[in-house]
């Protein structure tokens, strides 16, 4: 669920980078404030872009802060705050209690355990505030579960599931744009789905695990058919970005959504061809 929505950082220009960072350190201050180092160990790139693109779509403002954490401790550093920071925090932790449920489903118990307790008393606060956000979440992933059970082999249905579950988390309010966010939402939560799958296919097959690609090895072209199919997805978060009245942070979006995206499929790539061009 989680690794995938980065930026690609050395396509990024200086001044860029470190405000790409200052998002990112924010919303560790944050969690940090909310939720403890407990919830420090939810923070993610993903919810990142999440930030950055509510903040550049509405751009309520934001102030800067100098600050040390334990990560850099003798040097103080940028952070930057926003309105939406709050919100995006409690998704943060909202997506880590799912994930860790969502792998005790799929017999990862160890990680799935540790990860539901440790995160269940933030989780069931966030809950509380968002009490119809959530339990359509949930919803969602419960249907997930049961197609995974039955071995369903329909792409386009699963990856549905995983893009309802992304536009709950990316509807921050009902407006004008609300539309084209949710389809971006819908189309970059099936492509973080399917994405996931094809990186994890190898091991999954091996262990007996299931995945939707499972029935689709075999194919010919195979990593060829699955990156067309990654790139349709994409296409389609792209297209409803570049109608969104974005300015702010645009470029280091832009970086994300057209380049860094596609780290794990080039990474795959070349450790299936060895061809350090992939």
């Amino acid at each position: 669920m989680f690794g995938y929505i980065v930026c690609n950082n050395e396509e990024l220009k200086i001044k860029e980078y470190k405000q790409y960072r200052g998002y990112y350190c924010g919303l560790c201050k944050t969690l940090q404030h909310k939720y403890g180092r407990i919830g420090q160990m939810a923070l993610n790139y993903d919810l990142t872009f999440l930030l950055l693109l509510l903040e550049g779509l509405y751009e309520y403002g934001t102030y800067e802060k100098k600050q040390r954490c334990i990560v850099h401790p003798f040097v103080s550093h940028s952070c930057i705050y926003t309105p939406q920071m709050e919100y995006v925090a409690d998704m943060t932790i909202a997506l880590a209690f799912l994930k860790g449920k969502d792998n005790t489903q799929d017999n990862k118990w160890v990680s799935g355990i540790a990860i539901t307790e440790l995160f269940k008393k933030n989780y069931f606060y966030v809950k509380k505030k968002y009490p119809h956000k959530l339990a359509n979440m949930e919803h969602v992933l419960n249907d997930l579960y049961m197609l995974e059970k039955q071995k369903c082999s329909d792409l386009d249905a699963l990856s549905k599931l995983s893009g309802n579950l992304l536009q709950e988390v990316f509807l921050y309010k009902q407006d004008e744009w609300s539309t084209t966010l949710l389809e971006l939402a819908d189309y970059l939560g099936r492509f973080i789905y399917l994405i996931d799958a094809y990186d994890d296919i190898e091991n999954d097959y091996k262990k007996n695990v299931f995945n939707p690609f499972a029935s689709y090895l075999q194919r010919e072209n195979f990593d060829d058919w699955v990156k067309e199919i990654l790139e349709t997805l994409m296409a389609v978060v792209a297209r409803n970005f570049e109608c969104l009245p974005i300015l702010k942070n645009a470029e280091i979006l832009r970086n994300i959504i057209y380049n860094g995206v596609w780290f794990a499929y080039n990474r795959k790539r070349k450790r299936i061809t060895g061809d350090s061009n992939e």
